[in-house]
């Protein structure tokens, strides 16, 4: 997610949430967070799921996990996720991005091959 708010990408198992409105809503869950606490949001617990939040050159990255995953272990997929995102595209990539959905659809085969044990340990989806 960029720092407006809109999804870049998304890794999903399921399309029962609407991208738009997630990215809006954690934007501003976020910038709430920063006003109020003078800090950025790091999670957000649901329910039975977590959402972390890693914030890395201006873009917002969320996973949804499983109450019971250990955040330390999460957050270290995460910050591996971000590399490997930052390994395909600049953030000139990101900051020249048309708006086409389809932009960032190949890292979804690199986050499979690179990550899928960590996939299946999540037992959910990632944004």
């Amino acid at each position: 997610m960029n720092e407006a708010g809109i999804v870049l990408y998304k890794y999903t198992q399921s399309e029962n949430l609407d991208s738009t409105l997630f990215g809006g809503l954690m934007s501003a869950i976020n910038s709430f967070a920063t006003k109020v606490a003078k800090s950025s949001l790091e999670s957000i617990e649901l329910h039975d799921y977590r959402y972390y939040i890693l914030i890395f050159n201006n873009c917002k990255f969320i996973v949804n996990s499983s109450k019971n995953q250990k955040p330390k272990k999460v957050k270290e997929e995460i910050k591996k996720i971000v590399k490997a995102f930052f390994d395909n595209y600049s953030i000139e990539d990101i900051q020249n991005w048309d708006g086409r959905k389809s932009y960032f659809d190949e890292f979804s085969s690199k986050l499979e091959e690179e990550f899928l044990g960590a996939l299946k340990r999540f037992e959910n989806e990632l944004w």
